[in-house]
């Protein structure tokens, strides 16, 4: 028997390329910048890990401001919690290598678009999902709208849907992160 877990991934395509990706892309200048002021050695370490080692906050606040939908009071009340929480920091510096060097991960983000764009306008067959299936979605994900989950909710059959109150994108680094987990533990040992 299978098992799927769908932690905010979009099950359709939305009408074009999401702005939060648009973000990410035109702030890529602000490498080339730093590498031209000799304040950032490319050949030490990457970008993400020395901007987090550097500015600890601006680092961290930046993928949250653009992977959420939070006014200023809760993105600073997010990533004060990130950079409270030890695990979400070291999550983050984990996770920071696999987003630079750009020129890595450029054949990466044009295939995921181009995947996208092949299945913009067409569902996907949701409804022959056989296995147990949850999907965690955040309230606030500026990524994957959340009608987007609640769709492939009622279109998977006998599908769990558990719904993380004013959480971005980000849901490993949200403060509701041990909740989410235990919640995916008991879902996954049910369906074992």
């Amino acid at each position: 028997m299978g098992l799927a877990l769908s932690i905010s991934r979009p099950v359709t395509q939305t009408e074009s390329v999401p702005t939060p990706y648009l973000r990410r892309i035109n702030s890529l200048s602000d490498k080339h910048s730093c590498v031209e002021q000799g304040t950032y050695d490319p050949d030490r370490k990457a970008l993400g890990e020395w901007s987090l080692e550097k500015f600890p906050r601006l680092t961290i606040k930046q993928p949250i401001a653009g992977e959420s939908t939070y006014s200023p009071t809760q993105l600073n009340k997010v990533t004060d919690s990130v950079l409270r929480d030890p695990a979400a920091v070291e999550c983050l510096t984990k996770l920071t290598p696999s987003s630079s060097p750009w020129e890595d991960r450029k054949p990466g983000f044009e295939n995921d678009i181009e995947v996208i764009r092949s299945v913009e306008n067409k569902p996907l067959p949701l409804e022959s999902v056989q296995c147990p299936t949850l999907i965690v979605h955040g309230t606030a994900d500026d990524d994957v709208p959340y009608f987007v989950a609640m769709r492939a909710h009622t279109r998977i059959e006998n599908s769990e849907f558990y719904t993380m109150d004013d959480a971005g994108h980000l849901l490993w680094i949200d403060p509701a992160t041990a909740e989410m987990n235990r919640h995916q533990t008991n879902f996954v040992s049910a369906h074992a």
